[in-house]
């Protein structure tokens, strides 16, 4: 009655009565936000992101995210350049591609040979409901360190940016194989997303009985053929032998995507090496663009084969981009850095590389305490 009879006798005063209810609204909006940040210790990633290196780009040029990227993010690696993150030796990267999934891709009927008619219809409707693929390769050595990292990356939390596409579960959490390394945290992933399906490469007599056992408990387990499968129309699987004297297992499992840039090759360990990797016969006529994620070269010290064998990949793909996160020592490095030069882009944990721009990210972070 009074708001209305002031209002009434002067415009002034209602205008004046309107910005103060406003200055009051804002304040609570604020002091909301704020004790939100400081109760979750949110990370607030900025919307420009620090190219770390460019791949045939001006290095002037405009960072433009309009639509989703395809991009690979390193959870974990053998470099950590953010204090906000933990190391972890294992590895581990989060993988999205802009593709969505249709009724018959022939992924889906692997879910039905191993899960069932009932179980892969119910998988197909969850993806089908996403205009991109999230994939987990790898779930790190440390759980504690590795979850942390997810979280901090908001990988699990989910937050959105259109570098960052992390908003909806993941689809697939894939197990290049079943060692320490890759498994680490895989039991708080599947706590997060326990309906998630894990691929993984044939189960065989070469795994220890007790991550026989550990297996058993992964509700949608699928593993995938020796050889090159295709999953959907951009994305296959490649499994390789590890060879001999590997503590862990016969095979393990690659993936290999269609993007604008052409193949790109994503390697969990890495233990075949590169050479027999993109060499094998399952892959003859690929022209591949891009290696990234693990070599197995943690321990070389001293190789002579080593350089020649990079030579002769860098000869058969001029043009490729090799990004190794995991198992590479100074030695391999430096040879590395002989061979591939400027087309050598080492990541850090944390760091983002957008495939389609050729770029690798490492985001300036604030975080409020």
């Amino acid at each position: 009655m009074t708001t209305t009879s002031s209002c009434s006798r002067s415009d002034e005063g209602c205008r004046v009565l309107k910005y103060l209810l406003g200055v009051q609204l804002a304040i609570v909006v604020f002091v909301m936000i704020y004790f939100s940040c400081r109760e979750n210790q949110t990370i607030m990633i900025l919307e420009q992101p620090l190219p770390i290196q460019y791949m045939n780009k001006a290095r002037d040029q405009a960072v433009t995210a309009e639509r989703i990227h395809d991009t690979v993010t390193f959870l974990t690696g053998d470099g950590n350049y953010r204090g906000d993150l933990e190391a972890d030796r294992g590895q581990g990267l989060f993988i999205s591609l802009r593709e969505e999934i249709s009724p018959d891709a022939p992924l889906l009927d692997l879910f039905r040979e191993y899960l069932g008619e009932d179980e892969a219809d119910a998988i197909a409707l969850e993806m089908s409901r996403s205009d991109s693929l999230n994939m987990l390769m790898g779930a790190g050595s440390d759980s504690r360190a590795f979850m942390h990292n997810c979280q901090r990356l908001t990988v699990i939390s989910m937050a959105r940016s259109p570098l960052l596409p992390w908003d909806r579960e993941l689809d697939l959490v894939i197990l290049p194989g079943f060692s320490p390394g890759m498994t680490g945290g895989l039991n708080r992933i599947l706590m997060e997303n326990p309906h998630v399906t894990v691929l993984c490469p044939p189960v065989t007599s070469g795994i220890l009985a007790n991550h026989l056992d550990f297996l058993d408990s992964i509700p949608r387990l699928v593993p995938v053929f020796p050889g090159r499968t295709r999953l959907t129309n951009r994305l296959w699987s490649l499994v390789l032998p590890t060879g001999e004297g590997s503590p862990d297992s016969d095979y393990e499992l690659f993936l290999l995507a269609e993007t604008s840039r052409g193949m790109v090759l994503i390697s969990g360990m890495g233990r075949p090496g590169v050479e027999e990797i993109l060499g094998h016969s399952a892959l003859d006529g690929f022209d591949f663009s891009l290696f990234v994620g693990g070599v197995d070269m943690a321990m070389v010290l001293e190789d002579p084969a080593l350089l020649p064998s990079l030579e002769r990949v860098k000869k058969r793909f001029p043009d490729l981009i090799i990004s190794p996160n995991h198992k590479l020592s100074p030695v391999a490095r430096n040879a590395m850095e002989q061979v591939f030069g400027d087309r050598l882009m080492v990541p850090g944990t944390g760091d983002v590389l957008d495939i389609e721009q050729d770029m690798l990210y490492r985001f300036r972070v604030h975080r409020e305490d």
